[in-house]
């Protein structure tokens, strides 16, 4: 036995998991047949959980690393959900039109998405204009925009050209005032118009992810039911909002606190690193080089963050809340005769 043998036989092996990967693929899709003509939904938490321990069982029966079968699941159960998503958006293949205003990241994913499932999609540059003579191609129209822009003379002209059937959505993380304005415009138009707003930044695969629906005043209980069963069909998970004070209070506390800390993380590290005359980044524990990850992310939607930190109304509290909790998180610690005292410091989060 020698090495070219060797290689020769990983090869077999690997031509062996493809197709079994391609039969695995082949079922799931009869799996996804047989959920839409039971109407199942096709998102399955218990079932995949189920997949998942199997994966992990079987891991430590053969001596394979867990992180390596951790990895190799994550994959392939996205891309059967979205092998099953596939199958159950064909009811709208003929029907759905969608043009979203805005080249960002964010439009970028729904666009992506939506090709990915052969929807029909277009994404238009908001300073490019040409959208406003091609309106009444669309039956819904997604604004990725920069909130701002909502201001402007050129969405009172959208709004204007829209068809009452059409359904007017937006994705901003930051609502407020601005949902009410929409609104507003809405309403004396008779348009159809709901806020969503994706609980996720820019992906590859967003199935399987949270979208948060807000409906308005101006919206129609059937516009309303279409949008909704639209993207559980898409694959996203929905949470259904009665009000925008109810979406502005959840943010202050899993966006504003959230985000203010890794901030403070992001400043502390760089600031204790040059106190210290030391790089950081040299001495990364495994959960650091992980929240480094998020770090990172954090500086690339800085813009977006510091909106959220300026336009929600329930802001100020929650910062307040963060400022009391790590005073009195940093005292009670430095009072701390032992690890037993200091877990006193901490009795709040059981």
């Amino acid at each position: 036995m020698n090495l070219q043998h060797l290689r020769r036989r990983i090869d077999e092996i690997d031509e062996e998991l493809v197709k079994l990967l391609s039969e695995r693929f082949k079922i799931v899709k009869e799996i996804a047949k047989y959920k839409v003509l039971i109407s199942q939904p096709i998102l399955d938490h218990e079932r995949e959980e189920h997949v998942k321990q199997h994966w992990q069982l079987l891991a430590r029966n053969y001596d394979v690393p867990l992180e390596v079968v951790h990895d190799v699941i994550s994959s392939i159960l996205k891309l059967s959900k979205i092998a099953q998503v596939r199958e159950k958006v064909e009811k709208w293949r003929d029907s759905l039109n969608v043009l979203i205003l805005g080249s960002g990241r964010m439009a970028r994913t729904f666009e992506k998405h939506l090709k990915l499932l052969e929807l029909k999609v277009k994404v238009s540059s908001w300073r490019g204009k040409e959208w406003l003579n091609e309106t009444d191609k669309y039956n819904i129209i997604m604004l990725t925009t920069r909130p701002d822009s909502i201001y402007s003379e050129e969405f009172k002209q959208l709004l204007d050209k829209l068809k009452q059937d059409t359904i007017l959505v937006d994705v901003f993380s930051s609502k407020s005032n601005i949902f009410h304005y929409i609104e507003n415009e809405c309403l004396v138009r008779q348009i159809n118009y709901i806020s969503t707003h994706p609980l996720f930044g820019p992906l590859d695969y967003p199935v399987g992810e949270t979208i948060i629906i807000i409906p308005s005043k101006s919206c129609k209980a059937s516009a309303l039911k279409l949008i909704e069963e639209l993207f559980k069909d898409l694959g996203f998970k929905v949470k259904l909002l009665q009000s925008i004070d109810e979406h502005e209070k959840a943010m202050a506390v899993v966006q504003v606190i959230h985000h203010i800390h890794l901030l403070n993380l992001m400043l502390s590290l760089h600031r204790a690193s040059k106190l210290f005359n030391i790089d950081f980044r040299e001495f990364s524990t495994y959960s650091l080089k992980l929240t480094s990850k998020v770090l990172n992310r954090i500086r690339e939607l800085i813009n977006v963050i510091l909106e959220i930190q300026l336009s929600n109304k329930y802001a100020g509290n929650a910062r307040a809340i963060v400022r009391d909790i790590l005073s009195e998180l940093t005292q009670c610690i430095e009072n701390a005769k032992n690890v037993e005292t200091a877990l006193r410091c901490v009795s709040d989060t059981s």
